[in-house]
């Protein structure tokens, strides 16, 4: 059994490296596709892996090409992929990022009878271990059904089985599509130990839940739910945590890249924290990680292809003066 078990469905990204031009101009020849696996499920398991932190990807893929290259590139970075299945007659879900040069992106989905979020839980409380590790919930799933309903079910579970549940949201619905799903994000927050979130995503959460509050109240809401920690992630300008132990936030400054590809740092953040919780560090600690992770993250093209591995991270940590945090890992 793994220490973490990533719940959640992967895809595959086609990231596109220069801005598109108007409707009437053309494509530059030779388009400079980057291939490789995606979305948070891929990413943060395959960030684990590389740390060399024992992860395991609960989901689905299709039993096409593109499936097959997914479950293939996760196992060779030694993801546990027994429970990512390959579902005959579903498509692998195909999404193309369009880069800009300061490495902003737009993300177009190529869609076709597509099997991710067809996710169920049959099985899963066999892959946990009783009273220990983590769970990371996929936000992502809350998309479609039948996976958000799946969601709920996978985070009750795993807080049934003294597991501690990690999620980060991932809203990519407007809030006005959100707010059927009210329920389904209420129950998770309820088995959550670990919050990761942004800044947009703190507002929409408190525009859908807890509508008139101020965004100081939502926070206390949200650790009312019994989170040892919750974490707001707020890209260049660094991030902050709210420990349950502790009274008051503690912020931190972000580290300097040069930044390729945004789309991964929120993926590599969670990567790095989790890793950290598994080294044994508190929040903060493991958030610094987080941090790191997240920035190396955007130092190349997809979120896949740069998540570093613990030698990489050991360097740029040294590189950065975070002598102790480097050793130990």
């Amino acid at each position: 059994m793994a220490d973490v078990t990533v719940f959640g469905s992967p895809f595959i990204d086609l990231a596109y490296g220069f801005p598109l031009g108007g409707a009437g101009e053309k494509l530059k020849v030779g388009v400079d596709l980057k291939m490789a696996p995606g979305g948070p499920a891929a990413n943060v398991a395959t960030g684990l892996a590389r740390l060399g932190v024992e992860a395991s990807l609960f989901g689905k893929v299709g039993a096409d090409w593109f499936g097959q290259y997914v479950r293939a590139s996760l196992g060779a970075e030694g993801v546990e992929t027994s429970n990512l299945t390959l579902e005959t007659g579903k498509s692998t879900s195909v999404i193309f990022p369009i880069v800009d040069e300061n490495g902003e992106q737009r993300s177009y989905e190529l869609l076709n009878n597509p099997v991710q979020f067809d996710l169920e839980t049959s099985g899963l409380k066999n892959c946990l271990r009783e009273g220990e590790g983590y769970l990371f919930a996929d936000g992502v799933m809350l998309l479609e059904e039948p996976s958000s309903e799946a969601l709920v079910e996978a985070t009750a579970t795993a807080a049934e089985s003294g597991v501690s549940v990690i999620f980060d949201p991932n809203l990519r619905l407007p809030t006005s599509a959100l707010k059927a799903r009210t329920d389904f994000l209420e129950a998770i927050l309820q088995n959550t130990d670990y919050l990761l979130l942004n800044e947009v995503e703190l507002e929409t959460l408190r525009e859908v839940i807890w509508p008139g509050r101020e965004n100081s109240a939502v926070k206390q809401e949200i650790m009312d739910h019994g989170l040892t920690a919750l974490v707001v992630k707020k890209g260049a300008c660094g991030h902050e945590v709210f420990p349950r132990e502790v009274s008051s936030k503690s912020e931190y400054g972000s580290f300097e890249v040069k930044v390729i590809d945004q789309q991964g740092a929120g993926d590599g953040f969670d990567a790095g924290f989790i890793a950290g919780l598994a080294f044994g560090m508190d929040a903060n600690r493991a958030s610094l990680l987080g941090g790191a992770v997240g920035a190396l993250a955007c130092s190349g093209m997809t979120a896949w292809i740069p998540l570093p591995d613990s030698g990489e991270l050991r360097e740029f940590l040294y590189n950065h003066g975070e002598n102790d945090l480097a050793n130990e890992i």
